[in-house]
């Protein structure tokens, strides 16, 4: 599980990079997205409830994409797109889709 885990936090920087090249994306919400992802692929897994730590995740996506609004690094779409992107990468790669 931990080659899942480092292989979608490294495509998250990859597409993350490639992305920042032509158009400014959060990297900061796209690793929070990356653990929201992850924990809801982990949760068909292992067959969880996720949704106590889902709900504190979520905030805590909140928290970093306000941050980065407030200190004027980033757009609303570009947080939402940057969460948007870590959630479906570390999904699908952790679940091998």
């Amino acid at each position: 599980f931990m080659s899942n885990i480092l292989m979608s936090a490294l495509v998250i920087q990859i597409l993350c990079a490639l992305i920042n090249v032509w158009w400014k994306i959060s990297t900061h919400t796209a690793a929070i997205g990356g653990v929201a992802g992850a924990l809801q692929a982990f949760s068909l897994i292992f067959g969880f409830n996720p949704l106590g730590w889902l709900c504190v995740v979520i905030i805590l996506g909140g928290m970093v994409g306000t941050s980065r609004m407030i200190l004027r690094q980033h757009s609303l779409r570009q947080v939402c797109y940057g969460f948007l992107l870590g959630l479906v990468v570390a999904y699908t790669v952790i679940l091998g889709l």
